[in-house]
């Protein structure tokens, strides 16, 4: 039979204003077994273990833990496990009762949570403290409870709603971005507890996204934009919010807080342009310069060849007008009198079957929306000449 179960309770604590429940903190040691690799303990609040509601594993011969007790008794056993997994036979029960908390022992005095000096803070949230981190660095919470009397015993935390669960060196490390509300009390060896405080942290360690697009111009392949075109910045802040867009034109210079679309043509030299920009958000984050190089292109487009040589009105042979030298990354378009444009590809003929006059517009729309447009008088003669032959006496 194991010898004699030895317990310490370690932490008990009422918080009487009724906001929060009752948490009390155990330790329970017993008699090192020098076969055991470790051990299994049990608390239930019946004598024969039909309900168990903690189920502990330690490698010691000590076990520490922390619960709202719904029964005002409780009981405990543990057993030892040898290194092949075989466990032994439980221990005798041991009751595990709730004591009253000392009334002339002081309480713990906690000062603030201490944030990490590798962390950024900034205003901003009302409400939390806002926070930006370095690459590669976390944001370290120290608790530093301080009793006078009996000594801090332990610090038990939880975070955005979840469970109490003792904080390992009264220290956790945060460093997803969010918002977190730590709650949080000490116990110390006399089994008091703190009144349970509050922090709202707020970690924002990612820049905004930014976005860069042309209005009133299409973009040729090669970059070129007309004159018309516009520059519109977006940004947005998943975390603590956008401040502000800034831009300059070129490379050098006092950046301009982005306040609507720029004109391209307004700020290129000799049509050519360079403008960079930014974006922070509220609490400090700032994406990489990025940097727009452009050309405006506001020469009208080539007419291709047509009618070479000939003068008006130009004549349409039978089988239709070939169009010949189209303009590289252009759209060719014709329409004959009032009709509707149509699209006029490399091989195509414009073919008209109605004899007499009419007009041939041509249309080209170059790449950024540039536009050359010509209309030519033609006729069209499918009928050939009438011819007789006379004869007479001549006198």
């Amino acid at each position: 039979m194991h010898k004699l179960i030895q317990l310490t309770l370690i932490a008990v604590a009422v918080f009487t204003t009724g906001l929060y429940a009752e948490t009390v903190g155990y330790k329970l040691t017993w008699e090192k077994n020098p076969t055991a690799k470790s051990y299994d303990v049990e608390v239930s609040p019946t004598q024969d273990f039909s309900k168990v509601v903690q189920n502990l594993k330690a490698d010691t011969n000590e076990a520490r833990f922390s619960m709202e007790p719904s029964e005002p008794k409780y009981y405990w056993r543990y057993r030892a496990v040898d290194t092949a997994g075989k466990a032994g036979a439980w221990s005798q029960v041991a009751e595990l009762q709730k004591p009253a908390a000392t009334a002339d022992t002081k309480s713990d005095t906690i000062p603030p949570l201490q944030i990490s000096s590798d962390s950024m803070k900034q205003n901003g949230m009302a409400g939390a403290d806002m926070y930006s981190l370095p690459a590669g660095k976390s944001l370290v919470v120290r608790f530093n409870p301080k009793d006078d009397i009996s000594g801090v015993g332990e610090v038990y935390a939880k975070v955005n709603g979840g469970l109490y669960s003792l904080v390992p060196n009264a220290e956790m490390r945060l460093t997803a971005d969010g918002a977190y509300v730590i709650e949080w009390y000490a116990i110390d060896r006399a089994g008091n507890k703190s009144p349970i405080q509050i922090r709202r942290i707020y970690l924002d360690s990612t820049a905004p996204s930014l976005v860069r697009t042309i209005d009133s111009s299409k973009v040729a392949t090669d970059g070129s934009l007309a004159k018309t075109a516009k520059i519109v910045l977006a940004a947005r802040d998943e975390g603590t919010g956008l401040d502000k867009i800034e831009w300059r034109s070129g490379t050098e210079g006092d950046w301009k807080v982005y306040e609507s679309a720029i004109a391209a043509a307004s700020i290129a030299q000799n049509d050519m342009g360079v403008i960079q920009y930014r974006a922070k958000d509220k609490i400090g984050n700032e994406t990489a310069i990025q940097t727009y190089s452009y050309r405006i292109d506001s020469i009208p487009p080539q007419l291709p060849t047509i009618f070479q040589g000939l003068q008006e009105p130009y004549r349409i042979p039978r089988e239709g007008l070939s169009v010949a030298d189209f303009p590289k990354n252009a759209l060719v378009e014709y329409k004959i009198d009032e009709s509707d444009f149509k699209k006029l590809e490399p091989g195509d003929r414009i073919v008209i079957d109605k004899e007499g006059e009419h007009t041939v517009t041509i249309r080209v729309t170059d790449e950024v929306g540039n536009v050359t447009e010509k209309t030519f008088k033609v006729l069209v003669d499918n009928t050939p000449p009438k011819s007789e032959l006379m004869t007479e006496i001549a006198p």
